[in-house]
């Protein structure tokens, strides 16, 4: 992931691991496409990629962005690991969308595997559970909303909406269309508007 302010840019990150094959002393670094992009409530930026998720500290000088040095650089990983509940370190998860609700708990949402819910343990490990109720297991995009919601939109069954107590989910039937291609988000305004793409057009969301 590259960082820009204006015309200047400062790159990469990624949540990557080493993968040591037949006894041999260097490794592969392993670091697949990223699709899952987010900012959290706090201005932690939220990553994702097809095996791994991380979530750095940014630091306000644009040149630190890619001094990592894991855990105590100037811009260093909150959290760095992948789902263990879910697959193999080597398998991919497909995810696509990382999102961070009010109440401190991270989405992800997979392409092929559902929504998955987690609270770090330490920096390096969470604890995982899916989240049950959804129609499909096919998530193209997640938006947390101030008011502590979450919005899924999904590949084949719509957009849906999540409440704030983590269980109660809803269909959001004033959106239409099966797929949806991107939430964007935008809480400066009053109300609030989620825009929502789908394949059958835009949709504005105002207020909670």
């Amino acid at each position: 992931m590259t960082r820009i302010q204006g015309l200047t840019y400062n790159s990469h990150r990624h949540p990557g691991w080493y993968l040591y094959e037949n006894g041999s002393e260097w490794g592969s670094l392993q670091c697949p496409y990223m699709h899952g992009l987010g900012i959290a409530p706090n201005g932690d930026v939220l990553v994702a990629n097809e095996q791994m998720l991380g979530v750095l500290v940014p630091s306000d000088k644009l040149e630190d962005w890619d001094r990592g040095n894991t855990w105590d650089g100037p811009t260093p990983w909150r959290f760095k690991s992948f789902n263990e509940a879910l697959n193999g370190q080597a398998t991919d998860d497909y995810w696509r969308a990382f999102e961070q609700v009010t109440s401190g708990r991270y989405y992800l949402g997979s392409q092929e595997y559902g929504v998955w819910a987690m609270t770090p343990k330490s920096r390096s490990a969470g604890n995982w559970s899916k989240l049950a109720g959804l129609p499909t297991n096919r998530i193209q995009s997640l938006k947390a909303t101030d008011d502590g919601a979450l919005y899924i939109g999904t590949i084949g069954e719509g957009l849906w909406r999540l409440e704030p107590d983590g269980v109660t989910l809803s269909r959001v039937r004033q959106v239409s269309g099966q797929r949806v291609l991107q939430l964007v988000y935008e809480p400066t305004v009053t109300p609030s508007m989620l825009l929502v793409l789908t394949d059958q057009g835009l949709t504005v969301l105002r207020g909670p």
